[in-house]
């Protein structure tokens, strides 16, 4: 069965470059609607390959534990994962949008993210888990997170867009003219806003799933450090633009220091801790 899912993620792979090359070339110079089109829907047949994947793996979770278990038990899972989840917030998200303009660094994004999952090679056989992973609240929880994550990077990425176009680029505002400035500050905001109360959620059912597993809803673990401080940079960023009125260069700054803030939290730490020897509940 481990065979059969590598192969559903290697198609997924495959598929998610496809969808990244076209809608590249749609974005540049084959401002086509056919060809935006091409891309949507090599995006969808990645997105596909990528759920068998995934319903691969939960069977074979099953099998071992007789436990509905997500595939998100090790690094290589969690990565994979990830990028399903920001795959299909795009999927839904693009029918909404007035631009398929930001196809490329999102398909691109899961393309990496993917093909890094797979060479690192970090546990894609499915492992004998712990007791504390045996638990409803990981689906919930890493659920939340992944979900939140997504909607996270997709308005970063359409904010560093943004500031591309604010800083005079011409062949971003070439690619982006047919928007506002005003409303290109807006789509992303709209993302974080999305995604802010899943985080939230995340947070909450995570030290939920820590006090059953360890007897204490918060320890300071690194991670838990590191996933309050990413939790207040977007609270800030959410508070300036209500509160203090800020928008534009300021608010996508912020968006900036809270997508450095995910990827910390969700990579950086485990390589952090290794590096100086601090023990970590939540490392891979």
């Amino acid at each position: 069965m481990t065979e059969l899912g590598i192969v559903f993620l290697r198609i997924a792979l495959l598929a998610y470059v496809v969808s990244t090359v076209v809608y590249l070339a749609y974005a540049t110079f084959l401002r086509r609607k056919a060809v935006g089109i091409l891309g949507y829907v090599a995006l969808i047949l990645g997105f596909a390959a990528h759920t068998a994947f995934q319903v691969v793996r939960v069977s074979e979770y099953w099998h071992q534990h007789q436990a509905f278990i997500l595939p998100t038990a090790s690094l290589f899972e969690a990565i994979s994962y990830c990028a399903w989840m920001i795959a299909l917030v795009y999927l839904i998200s693009e029918r909404f949008m007035r631009t398929r303009l930001f196809g490329a660094p999102v398909a691109g994004v899961i393309a990496l993210m993917v093909g890094y999952a797979m060479l690192s090679g970090a546990a894609m056989v499915p492992r004998a888990l712990m007791p504390s992973l045996k638990s409803p609240w990981l689906n919930i929880h890493v659920t939340a997170m992944m979900l939140s994550y997504a909607g996270l990077l997709i308005g970063s990425l359409i904010a560093v867009f943004y500031l591309f176009r604010l800083r005079g680029f011409r062949w971003a505002e070439r690619l982006f003219g047919a928007m506002t400035v005003e409303e290109h500050d807006m789509l992303a905001y709209k993302f974080v806003v999305f995604a802010f109360p899943i985080l939230t959620a995340g947070i909450i059912t995570g030290a939920i799933w820590a006090d059953q597993a360890w007897g204490r809803f918060w320890g300071w673990d690194p991670k838990e450090t590191w996933s309050f401080i990413t939790w207040l940079i977007w609270a800030g960023y959410l508070h300036t633009r209500l509160s203090l009125g800020w928008r534009g260069t300021r608010s996508a700054w912020f968006a900036v220091a809270g997508i450095i803030a995910v990827f910390i939290t969700f990579f950086g730490v485990n390589y952090l801790a290794d590096y100086f020897n601090v023990t970590s509940l939540h490392s891979y």
